[in-house]
């Protein structure tokens, strides 16, 4: 059997990933930006981490954004204002996110010794869907004796 080694440099590229996100819902606020409920009334201009999904991985690997990451992100709803169908019903929008790459390299970043490493991102932006609500306030009357 005749074989031969050969030296030198060699590249191993890594494996694009694939962002999605599931529908993201919130309650109309005038405003066309997505939001997340962080507590006690605080919703910070930004998405929430579990809302997004990678895929793509080789064999056992996998991880998802942590909210560090996720806080790059930004999304837009293609309007400000609520939609209803006939029946009432709310309807879904477009949703434009932007920051997705600056959100990986921020994950792979503060999780160096992770699988992260051998992954990449290509694109910066994902759509998505989700609908934004009215929340009907009820006036409570007091009444003094």
């Amino acid at each position: 059997m005749n074989t031969k080694v050969v030296y030198g440099p060699g590249d191993i590229y890594k494996k694009t990933l694939t962002v999605g996100v599931d529908n993201i819902d919130k309650v109309y606020d005038g405003t066309r930006t997505v939001v997340r409920d962080a507590g006690g009334g605080v919703f910070p201009p930004h998405p929430e981490a579990g809302k997004f999904r990678l895929s793509g991985f080789v064999g056992s690997d996998s991880f998802s954004f942590d909210q560090t990451a996720a806080d790059k992100i930004d999304g837009l709803y293609s309007d400000p204002d609520v939609s209803r169908a006939a029946d009432g019903t709310f309807l879904d929008k477009d949703i434009a996110y932007s920051g997705v790459k600056a959100a990986f390299e921020n994950y792979a970043d503060n999780h160096a010794g992770s699988a992260a490493k051998n992954y990449r991102v290509d694109g910066d932006t994902v759509s998505g869907r989700g609908r934004s609500r009215r929340v009907r306030s009820r006036r409570m009357i007091l009444q003094m004796v």
